[in-house]
């Protein structure tokens, strides 16, 4: 084969293998935010009605997970201290959650724990016994403080259904939102605000009094002073007969006055 049979070769091989200008601008475009994409997918999973494209909407949700984040590793640190000090604890968990539907006293024996045997020792039965009774006791007072409190919240629904029944449902509502926010310690300055109002209310309500009554007698004595400081002054040059003298009665001195009037 000559040189210049070898070089029309290489020339039409380099031909084949170089793409058309087409096929390069059918590649698909790189993402240049990927972890801004794979959040925002996830964000979308997880709050579904809210636009990932609103910030403040956005930050408020993630401030929420971040506090529900932040409780989980409280309550995993807790539990990790228990674990760590109570090994048997932590295989008993796993074999529980490995086995749900099973009783626990057979995860225990599985973990080879010989439950009879602690029962059987006076020591062990007496100390049992006696945490058993405080847990019953403690069972039966949560249960009839909820009732109080199941009792007493129907006797306040009663009451403002009495007091203001167009605004029960608006008032029950907002009273929740209070005890939310105080069970949270975040009370917002709305709440102090209408706590203030509340307190000065009667204040408030009686100085409206005192400055209507005041105003009430100012207005009486000005009226009083206005009809005093008009009596006795003669009427206007512009009022009817003022200026006029009045007309001087003619004496008749006789008979003949008359005649001669007439």
């Amino acid at each position: 084969m000559t040189k210049e049979e070898l070089a029309q070769m290489n020339e039409e091989g380099g031909a084949q293998q170089t793409p058309p200008a087409e096929a390069a601008t059918d590649e698909t475009s790189v993402d240049e935010r990927p972890n801004r994409t794979a959040f925002s997918k996830r964000f979308s999973n997880r709050h579904s009605d809210i636009d990932f494209e609103d910030k403040e909407a956005r930050y408020a949700a993630m401030n929420d997970d971040a506090d529900l984040l932040g409780r989980y590793e409280e309550s995993g640190k807790a539990l990790s201290k228990v674990f760590d000090k109570h090994k048997w604890l932590a295989a008993l968990a796993m074999d529980l959650e490995k086995n749900p539907d099973d009783n626990p006293f057979d995860a225990m024996a599985r973990l080879g724990i010989d439950v009879k045997t602690l029962f059987d020792d006076p020591e062990g039965g007496k100390k049992l016994a006696e945490i058993l009774a405080k847990h019953n006791e403690d069972v039966a007072e949560q249960n009839a403080a909820a009732d109080r409190v199941f009792a007493n919240m129907q006797k306040s629904y009663e009451r403002l259904m009495n007091l203001f029944p167009d605004e029960v449902d608006d008032m029950w509502q907002q009273l929740y939102e209070i005890h939310d926010k105080v069970e949270s310690g975040d009370i917002s300055d709305d709440i102090w605000k209408m706590l203030h109002n509340a307190n000065n209310y009667d204040s408030d309500i009686s100085s409206a009094r005192d400055e209507a009554a005041m105003q009430a007698r100012n207005e009486k004595i000005q009226n009083k002073v206005r009809s005093s400081s008009t009596e006795g002054i003669p009427p206007s040059l512009s009022s009817s007969g003022a200026g006029n003298k009045p007309a001087k009665k003619q004496k008749r001195e006789s008979f003949f006055d008359d005649i001669r009037s007439n």
